[in-house]
């Protein structure tokens, strides 16, 4: 095993340590603001939410850069069109469905104890009478 792993990010060569992970690489560089929900350096790496892919050359897909090692010789690429397109779609199928799972402050402060959230998705599927 290599001590050191050379990578191309972004036209640029770095080094890293074997076992990194492209994010890690990424905000020791201060080389991108890579938008993440899932990652958390205290935790092993999960990328599920698959708002921090990366474009690595060689491959057709884009892949997660929190739960993506760093290898020798790979060239990527932290901010393109089709980059930015990809984490709005996955942030908007994240909030696809996201009715009233979640207690926002108009409902925690209610006098009347009123599904605020709710409500309105009720209203916005046009189910009047369920409320």
């Amino acid at each position: 095993m290599a001590d050191i792993v050379k990578l191309t990010i972004n036209g640029k060569a770095y080094t890293a340590n074997p076992g990194q992970m492209i994010l890690e690489v990424v905000r020791a560089n201060n080389i991108d603001d890579i938008p993440t929900l899932c990652y958390d350096p205290r935790l092993p790496p999960y990328g599920s939410c698959y708002l921090c892919v990366v474009e690595q050359e060689g491959l057709e897909k884009l892949i997660p850069s929190c739960s993506s090692p760093v290898a020798d010789g790979m060239v990527i690429h932290t901010n393109n069109d089709r980059i930015r397109e990809s984490r709005k779609t996955a942030l908007e199928l994240l909030l696809s469905n996201h009715y009233a799972d979640c207690l926002g402050p108009c409902t925690q402060t209610c006098p009347a104890g009123v599904d605020v959230q709710g409500y309105i998705a009720l209203v916005a599927m046009g189910k009047y009478r369920e409320q």
